[in-house]
């Protein structure tokens, strides 16, 4: 959670508007109560406008410290391919001057994990897992370990990741948990140990996937395994065929560019 004094100006202001609102319904209504006139649906405007009040307390806590930034998160890395303009919001509000909560949570830290690998700075998305490791409580400390195993197999450290695979094999895993183990079985940790078929049927099936489809992140991400794949089992032409694809619609991660590098060196080598 990142509140700035803004943030919490805001939540207090909506609350006390709700609680005059509920104050004044109350004093009225019992004002009135002894005149005959029907006061039940000021008595029930003034409590209703207590209860909004103290949930929005709540929820603006939530809407202000993290909700807000983890939607603008959520779009600009995964649909937008904008990684690097996250990071920059994310520091920035990080670095407020009116920040009075500075606890970002394992939902932010994942993105900032995602943002840095996108833009293929393994250390930096490597410290934002570890961060996110450490804050996350029940059952995502299950999927903060897959996502950190994930990256480590990706970035040829197949030893730490086989470690975390294991320990997580151990372990009672929910339907949640089982799915995002099993794709990391079929995806990362195939490639890693080169078994090059299983991932191909993997990604290929991803692709084809109605529902849930993926989006542009995880598709840009498919095509570039799929390329990296058919260039080591030696078939140039579908790796071509992907490389190109993430060359053009990689946006601003650093696929797009390795992409366009690849395709200029198999094309030279043609």
């Amino acid at each position: 959670m990142l509140l700035t004094k803004a943030g919490l100006r805001k939540i207090v202001m909506i609350a006390a508007i709700y609680f005059l609102i509920g104050s004044f319904s109350l004093a009225v209504g019992l004002g009135l109560r002894n005149t005959g006139v029907n006061t039940a649906p000021l008595i029930r405007i003034g409590v209703i406008a207590y209860a909004v009040g103290i949930l929005g307390v709540f929820w603006g806590r939530y809407a202000e410290g993290k909700g807000k930034l983890l939607a603008r998160g959520n779009r600009l890395i995964f649909r937008e391919l904008n990684p690097a303009e996250f990071i920059r919001e994310y520091d920035a509000l990080r670095e407020a001057p009116g920040l009075v909560v500075c606890r970002p949570g394992q939902e932010l830290l994942q993105l900032l994990a995602v943002a840095y690998d996108a833009l293929n700075d393994h250390a930096a998305a490597l410290a934002a897992a570890d961060a996110q490791l450490a804050a996350a409580t029940g059952k995502w400390v299950t999927r903060a370990k897959i996502g950190k195993a994930s990256l480590l197999y990706s970035y040829d450290r197949t030893e730490e990741a086989e470690a975390i695979f294991a320990e997580i094999g151990r372990k009672k895993l929910g339907a949640v948990d089982t799915l995002l183990y099993d794709a990391l079985l079929k995806s990362d940790r195939a490639v890693a140990r080169g078994d090059y078929r299983t991932a191909e049927v993997y990604c290929l099936k991803k692709l084809e996937n109605g529902f849930p489809k993926p989006n542009p992140l995880q598709t840009l991400y498919l095509h570039g395994k799929l390329a990296l794949l058919y260039e080591r089992l030696g078939e140039r032409e579908q790796a071509l065929e992907h490389y190109r694809y993430c060359a053009e619609n990689g946006g601003g991660t650093a696929l797009r560019r390795k992409a366009a590098e690849e395709l200029r060196r198999l094309q030279g080598e043609a």
